[in-house]
């Protein structure tokens, strides 16, 4: 436990109360310490021990003191609280002016709080409003252009609905034919695999004279309607024999009336594809006349959608202009002095009532080296090690290890004449102050009654 070679001298601090029964409990008289031999080699001859003894009012003046440092603490983080707290130990001058204090600036700030929300109110619902003619105007100048486009904009997009009947009518006449020729293919057991829906089908040539059979294709006469004959090609020859062929050439009139009424992708004049160009022509026109009157559509469009999001930026901040959110961190901003204050006054008196506790404390002499005597009703014993070490910084080496012992429960045997105390469990402090308190902390922290 003990890591640097330095100087230690011991303190053993008794806790003892006036607890129902204390007095008559059968704890040892005497008490030692358990160095390890390795520890104990770094101590100087210097053995000297000191140990202080408690009383339960001590002990109950250290939970009052605890407990008011929390009802102040709560006081300075809740900026709500217009009323200064009630204290029982810390109910002094030096505590209730910055309190006092802390209130009125509190007042204060709600006051100042309260015109800053209606002066930012006015402003933010005339920037809404501001926004809202705005935006009215631009989709005054849309409605406008969009009316200037209207028919070539129609005009695009019927013939575009043509085009998509067109093309799933001509799908759904290639997906039945598919379709046949897998029933074919699982039925019949036919060793090839089956098609995709996206198999192409319906790829053909067209010619003139009399027809003749290919393999892998299909022949279809057509001299009769337009003097050629129609050669189709298959997803494989192994399908031609098959009843599914006849469902494709059943259906390939129809689908390449389709394909004749959607035309190719070179958009020949008559066809739909020929006339979609052309309308799209029209409509790239009509936009551009459109935008000589009332400017670039992408320059509205843009105007359109920033319009829209500071409209709805500027209701969130009507929403949160008076967030409790808000309003606490400005309360804080403004009492930040006067909280500054009253905490300073609470470090000051609650040191200074801390020292004084400890420093009031009846003691006896004892060393480190043998046993020494305990009070016969001490009910805790609180072990200090006192080193050459100190200092404000965090780098520094403690300048006090101690250790709280509860004797009142459980009562060592009564055959058990000297309590060993171990070196487990030891706490630091780098300072006087931070040791009063830690001490002060721990006998807060004690139970009321541990005799049951």
């Amino acid at each position: 436990m003990i890591k640097r070679k330095m100087a230690y001298a011991v303190t053993a601090v008794a806790l003892v109360g006036a607890l129902q029964g204390c007095g008559d409990n059968n704890y040892p008289k005497e008490a030692r310490l358990d160095i390890p031999e390795q520890a104990l080699s770094r101590l100087t001859s210097s053995t000297d021990a000191r140990i202080h003894y408690f009383s339960q009012d001590d002990i109950a003046s250290a939970k009052a003191l605890v407990a008011d440092v929390g009802t102040l603490e709560s006081f300075v983080r809740d900026t709500t609280v217009l009323e200064t707290p009630k204290l029982s130990t810390l109910d002094d001058k030096a505590i209730n002016q910055p309190a006092k204090a802390l209130v009125k600036a509190r007042k204060e700030a709600e006051s100042a709080w309260g015109k800053q929300v209606d002066s930012q109110r006015t402003a933010l619902n005339q920037e809404l409003s501001n926004a809202k003619d705005t935006l009215s105007d631009t989709k005054a100048v849309e409605q406008d252009m969009l009316e200037e486009i209207k028919v070539p904009k129609e005009r695009l997009e019927a013939i575009e609905a043509q085009i998509d009947k067109a093309q799933t009518r001509a799908q759904a006449l290639a997906s039945e034919a598919i379709e046949a020729w897998n029933t074919n293919i699982v039925k019949q057991e036919i060793p090839v695999r089956t098609l995709s829906p996206r198999t192409g089908v319906y790829g053909y040539t067209a010619r003139s004279g009399p027809c003749k059979e290919y393999d892998g294709r299909v022949t279809v006469d057509r001299q009769q309607q337009d003097g050629r004959c129609y050669y189709l090609s298959l997803p494989n020859k192994a399908l031609k024999d098959l009843s599914g062929t006849q469902v494709y050439v059943d259906n390939f009139d129809e689908y390449r009336a389709l394909q004749d009424k959607i035309g190719s992708y070179r958009n020949e004049d008559g066809s739909l594809r020929g006339q979609r160009q052309s309308a799209q022509q029209s409509l790239r026109d009509a936009k551009i006349v459109a935008e000589n009157k009332f400017g670039p559509m992408r320059a509205l469009n843009n105007r359109l959608g920033r319009t829209q999001s500071e409209i709805e930026r500027l209701e969130r901040d009507l929403e949160r202009v008076d967030s409790p959110q808000q309003k606490q961190r400005f309360v804080r901003n403004a009492q930040s002095s006067e909280a500054q204050a009253l905490v300073e006054a609470q470090n000051a008196l609650v040191e200074q009532r801390a020292a004084k506790l400890v420093e009031d404390s009846k003691y006896s002499e004892a060393r480190l080296d043998e046993p020494f005597d305990l009070d016969g009703g001490a009910d805790v014993l609180a072990l200090v090690m006192t080193t050459e070490g100190g200092g404000s910084s965090m780098f520094s080496q403690p300048k006090y290890l101690y250790k709280l012992i509860d004797a009142r429960w459980p009562v060592p045997s009564a055959d058990e004449d000297v309590l060993t105390i171990d070196m487990d469990g030891i706490r630091s402090a780098r300072t006087d102050q931070r040791f009063n308190q830690g001490v002060i902390a721990a006998l807060a922290a004690l139970p009321d009654d541990r005799t049951d």
